[in-house]
């Protein structure tokens, strides 16, 4: 039995799943196996992946209808036989020591139940050159740290099997998912710890898609902090993030009449702060819906 089953969801990127896949291949520590998940693909994912890795003992491929990405992933911890547990999207790639350096770590702390190291970020507008390294992300360790906006990229996680089984991903999230999983991860009481390696490469998308994704991703974090907001140990704290991050996300679309409440709200607790100020002279002067998804 495999000491790490690795589980890779995929839907159409027969050009990146090939890269994805031999990033595991090259792995320094051998003991794993690979469950590529195929989640419907229309694109010839399943036969790409056939054609180039059916030699591997390692690598399962399992096809499924399409089900979303937390259909996917469920499907893989269902079908897991390891241990320890990692998560690499089809888009992104381990580096070579990452279940080695990974699973030694874990191993080192027999009290937690899943390690998140760094990645390097490649594509798209970059703030710094790992996720870890932008000055508003911080690792998500805590339930604290999650209202704090803490973020979690599956592509760095290592867990245990029983949270992975008795938790799963919910598929009622089309966005926003992995964020719902930590969430629920801390509230459980599980620990999680960050190991600063970098060990992941997390490859972003073109900016016009990128931006998409990100206001979708924006939007979902402010619904789960509300859907979670009796757990916070801050509540205040909370409900002020809550009224800023719909603020900004509203005026961003041009939306200022339903930005102006939560204006006032972000003015009232920060009255000196300029951007603050700034967002709610301009919903009082604005008379523009102007929604943009």
């Amino acid at each position: 039995m495999p000491r790490v089953t690795v589980i890779l969801p995929t839907f159409n990127r027969r050009e990146l799943v090939g890269e994805a896949i031999e990033s595991v291949r090259r792995q320094t520590y051998g003991d794993f196996e690979l469950l590529v998940v195929d989640d419907g693909s229309t694109d010839g994912t399943a036969e790409s992946v056939r054609e180039r890795f059916g030699d591997e003992a390692r690598l399962r491929l399992v096809r499924q209808e399409n089900r979303g990405v937390s259909g996917a992933r469920n499907r893989g911890i269902e079908l897991s036989r390891g241990e320890l547990i990692g998560f690499l999207d089809s888009d992104d790639l381990y580096l070579p020591r990452n279940l080695e350096t990974q699973v030694a770590a874990l191993d080192a702390r027999p009290d937690a139940h899943m390690v998140s190291c760094d990645a390097r970020c490649e594509g798209g507008a970059l703030n710094a050159p790992t996720v870890f390294a932008e000055p508003h992300r911080q690792a998500a360790t805590s339930l604290a740290a999650m209202f704090r906006g803490a973020w979690g990229l599956p592509s760095c996680m290592l867990l245990r099997r029983e949270p992975a089984v008795r938790l799963r991903f919910d598929p009622a999230h089309a966005y926003g998912e992995d964020t719902d999983f930590l969430f629920r991860f801390h509230r459980a009481g599980y620990v999680c710890f960050e190991n600063p390696e970098v060990l992941s490469v997390y490859r972003r998308h073109a900016e016009a898609q990128l931006s998409k994704e990100e206001g979708r991703t924006q939007l979902a974090y402010i619904r789960l902090m509300e859907t979670y907001l009796a757990d916070s140990p801050f509540p205040d704290d909370t409900r002020f993030e809550i009224h800023r991050r719909k603020a900004r996300y509203l005026a961003h679309r041009g939306r200022w009449r339903e930005a102006r409440p939560h204006c006032w709200a972000w003015w009232k607790r920060r009255p000196g702060s300029r951007s603050a100020w700034a967002h709610l002279a301009r919903s009082l002067l604005s008379r523009s819906q102007g929604p943009r998804g």
